[in-house]
């Protein structure tokens, strides 16, 4: 099992350009590249990046959902174009850094309003967006996200009938937040699993570094090794939840000697 660390770990701290540098004085030889902004999107800049990465492997990218990809399921085929714009730019870039899987949110829950959520049709359009990824040879991973469609295990569970090559992200800081065990989660995607999204979390949904928080990370690396899961574990921590780098690979290597 691979223990990564995310680039936006490094958010507002330094740019994503620059987080190669960091991640190999962390000695981490694996990472999703969050990207933070349409710029990031365009091929100069992903080039620029790839040149940076050396040997370090991108396991996934990960765009800023909330930018473009509700307008992905919008009815306006005009606003669906112009997300799908946007879209092909993030599965480019995956291409280009070599990375196997794009996290992705999907549609957001608006506040007070009650969804009845039509699986067949909501998976018609992704398995559309999962033609698009894959014409880039790109995998498109499900992220749980308690502000999201995807809040709950039935979720997955359901969209897997209309979607066999959907793939799912565990990310176990959202399914807290979401009042949602991690476990549960991560029966309903079972072996569609592509990655795994850690920070620790405390009893009042904040999150922490790893080891300030209430999640016992001893367990559930067990749990995945029992289960024979190869996703990697990627540390996605808050860049508030450390005060300095040294903790930062305290924990990166406190987790990596975990998984070992």
């Amino acid at each position: 099992m691979r223990v990564g660390i995310s680039t936006a770990t490094f958010f507002n701290r330094i740019y994503n350009e620059d987080a190669f540098d960091q991640l190999k004085k962390l000695d981490c030889d694996l990472t999703e590249v969050f990207f933070t902004t349409y710029s990031e999107y365009e091929e100069e800049f992903v080039q620029k990046i790839a040149r940076a990465k050396g040997d370090i492997v991108v396991h996934s990218v990960h765009a800023l959902g909330t930018q473009f990809e509700p307008e992905l399921f919008n009815v306006s085929p005009r606003v669906r174009a112009d997300a799908e714009r946007i879209f092909r730019k993030v599965c480019n870039a995956a291409r280009i850094l070599d990375a196997k899987y794009l996290t992705f949110h999907g549609p957001y829950i608006m506040k007070k309003q009650e969804y009845v959520l039509n699986y067949e049709k909501l998976g018609n359009r992704i398995n559309e967006l999962i033609d698009i990824a894959k014409s880039y040879g790109v995998c498109l991973s499900y992220e749980n996200v308690h502000y999201a469609f995807f809040n709950h295990p039935s979720f997955f569970t359901k969209l897997k009938k209309y979607c066999s090559d959907i793939w799912g992200t565990l990310d176990i800081k959202q399914s807290i937040q979401g009042g949602v065990d991690p476990y549960d989660m991560l029966e309903a995607i079972g072996d569609r699993l592509s990655t795994i999204h850690i920070c620790d979390i405390k009893d009042n949904n904040q999150t922490a570094i790893i080891g300030q928080g209430a999640f016992d990370f001893e367990k559930f690396i067990i749990t995945l090794k029992s289960k024979n899961i190869k996703a990697p574990v990627i540390l996605e921590l808050y860049s508030t939840d450390y005060n300095t780098l040294d903790e930062l690979k305290q924990n990166y290597e406190y987790i990596k000697n975990l998984a070992r």
